[in-house]
């Protein structure tokens, strides 16, 4: 049984913070994470955050704790790392959550091998020159025979319902997050609002008693209105958290059809959010005309007084600070138009999944590029159980698969999974030996040298320090 809310997690929303306590330690793991992968990364894994200018192919982003804080409050769930290929980023969320932070960390390597076989803008080192190795039509052919195995009759058994699911989920996602992105931009207008009219009383900029009954009125049907959508939005969160769905038989697809029929029926209820963003950035400049009108009309008596007690530098120092203030209000307008603008965002949140329960089960058998980035994980973070929806255990033909994959380097081949197939091969000897899978996983995924029967082995670690402070995902207003 799942919950229904697992398929509506994408509604993830965003807002900014800065560095929390803690953070020092996500670094480290992210860099002993990455420095468990082959050279390859070095250079091809921006590495030095205190320059701007692009290094490398990949960009690690921090998806900061305050969009989890806010997801948290309206619902959502959190998700973990998340390639996104426009734009060459690896979104890194923080959390206070250990299991959360874990599932971060371990999914690298999955997310890594999406920036190598990335084939569109930038292309990932799988496309390059200095790339030797199979090609995707081998790469399609190697992964339609790995997963065409007994071992993933049970992933394709669930294809049927899940596929029905997967329909009702692209109808959702985005209406679910351009509702939440619509009440955060609400939210940051409405404080930009509050903002004008602090900065305004500070000057003691006073407004007639008849317009500021006028700003009340509208801020009163603003926020009557946003709370309206924010709570039908809690309210579909919380409905579709207490429904489960049951994936282990056909008649269960009858159930999930008319769960989906009462969910879009709820839907239907916060339908006002698309006009909200809009409502509220016109609310914002009537505070700002009307304050500024204000603001004017004192000035304007301040100078006059000057002008009249003779105090013409005065004057001049009043009348060169409104013109700088003129300017700036020029700068104002064009980001109050780009605010009237449709929403454009939701389309960038294509790349952030909310963990496993968002992962379409047909990709991870059909995609290439999925059952790709599956073996990988599974090489690096040595999986040795049954085929399940993230991992696939690994034969010592798929271990020699990935062996062809190279990489010039100084003018020689380099393997680009070296450490990962010796670490994995020794793996199955010590469990053939008698050893637990885990104990296997936890002597050697990050060892950096190993000794065993007489071989020793040596796998020193990437270089890959990070400089500075890694990157905010930026949250438009």
């Amino acid at each position: 049984m799942v919950k229904l809310l697992s398929w509506l997690a994408a509604a993830s929303l965003l807002v900014g913070c800065s560095y929390a306590n803690g953070e020092e330690k996500l670094e480290q793991k992210i860099e002993r994470e990455i420095r468990k992968q082959d050279s390859w990364v070095e250079g091809y894994v921006k590495s030095d955050y205190t320059i701007t200018n692009k290094q490398g192919h990949l960009t690690l982003v921090r998806y900061p704790r305050k969009f989890l804080d806010i997801n948290a409050k309206l619902g959502s769930v959190e998700f973990s790392a998340a390639y996104n290929h426009k734009s060459d980023n690896l979104l890194l969320p923080e959390s206070t959550n250990d299991v959360r932070t874990a599932l971060t960390i371990a999914s690298i390597s999955h997310e890594l091998w999406h920036s190598l076989d990335d084939s569109t803008g930038e292309k990932g080192l799988c496309y390059l020159s200095e790339y030797i190795g199979p090609s995707l039509e081998e790469r399609t052919l190697f992964c339609r025979q790995k997963t065409s195995g007994e071992g993933f009759a049970k992933l394709r058994e669930q294809l049927k319902v899940r596929s029905e699911v997967e329909r009702f989920k692209i109808d959702t996602e985005g209406f679910l997050m351009k509702v939440g992105h619509n009440l955060v931009r609400a939210i940051n207008n409405y404080e930009e609002s509050k903002k004008i009219i602090k900065e305004m009383r500070a000057e003691e900029v006073v407004v007639p008693e008849e317009e500021a009954k006028e700003l009340k009125k509208n801020e009163a049907k603003i926020i009557e209105e946003f709370n309206d959508v924010k709570q039908g939005y809690k309210d579909i969160i919380v409905w579709a958290n207490s429904r489960t769905i049951s994936t282990n038989n056909d008649a269960t697809l009858g159930q999930i059809r008319g769960i989906f029929e009462e969910y879009k029926s709820r839907m239907e209820g916060v339908r006002s959010y698309e006009s909200l963003p809009k409502k509220v950035v016109e609310y914002k400049l009537l505070v700002k005309n009307t304050y500024k009108k204000a603001r004017d009309k004192k000035v304007k008596a301040e100078i006059d007084k000057a002008r009249e007690a003779g105090q013409m530098g005065l004057v001049k120092a009043y009348e060169e600070m409104e013109e700088a203030r003129k300017s700036l209000d020029g700068v104002d307008e064009i980001g109050a138009s780009m605010e009237s603008l449709s929403l454009s965002f939701a389309s960038a949140l294509q790349v952030v999944t909310s963990g496993d329960n968002l992962i379409k089960i047909d990709s991870i058998i059909n995609d290439p590029n999925e059952v790709m980035a599956r073996v990988v994980d599974s090489l690096y973070n040595l999986y040795y159980g049954s085929v399940v929806q993230n991992n696939f255990s690994l034969t010592e033909q798929d271990l020699e698969f990935l062996g062809r994959f190279k990489v010039m380097q100084k003018g020689k081949e380099v393997q680009l999974f070296r450490k990962g197939i010796e670490k994995y091969r020794l793996g199955l000897e010590m469990i053939a030996d008698g050893e637990k899978p885990a104990d296997v996983k936890k002597s050697l995924e990050y060892a950096t040298k190993y000794d065993y029967k007489g071989k020793h082995y040596s796998w020193p670690e990437s270089n890959f320090t990070i400089k500075g402070v890694i990157p905010e995902m930026e949250y438009p207003k």
